[in-house]
């Protein structure tokens, strides 16, 4: 079962690492092109014959991009279920969660931004949590 406490701790990494695999996979999209223009052009496979270096190379590429894309599709789940959950509280406790995590802002700074009491944002996150945990295991 999820955890939404684990979910929204996590909701900034797991953005930062989408943007660094779909870089990767970018960077790696580029070597296939480069690699391509100059390999298969005078590379000819024969019936039977073993995939060359170069061939080799291609397909690990490839199948390193597949591999990436399938976590940028996990990491992307995780970040829908959470602005899911985050999205059935009322207007006021989505602010104080994404202020909490996803701007990563400390009890204090939540609690003088909104005038309020310290032990207030932190009730408030509580119940907010038990909500949205709630939400998550009707999923």
């Amino acid at each position: 079962m999820m955890n939404i406490r684990e979910l929204l701790e996590q909701y900034n990494s797991k953005l930062l690492k989408i943007e660094k695999l779909k870089k990767k996979i970018l960077e790696i999209s580029n070597a296939d092109v480069s690699l391509g223009a100059f390999a298969y052009d005078d590379v000819k496979v024969q019936a039977g014959r073993q995939s060359s270096k170069v061939e080799s190379q291609a397909i690990t590429r490839q199948d390193t991009m597949d591999e990436m894309h399938k976590m940028i599709d996990d990491l992307e789940v995780d970040i829908s279920i959470t602005n899911r959950a985050i999205g059935i509280l009322k207007s006021k406790n989505q602010k104080i969660i994404r202020m909490k995590y996803i701007s990563n802002l400390s009890i204090g700074e939540i609690a003088d931004e909104l005038c309020m009491s310290d032990d207030g944002v932190m009730k408030n996150i509580s119940s907010s949590i038990i909500t949205m945990q709630k939400e998550l295991e009707l999923l």
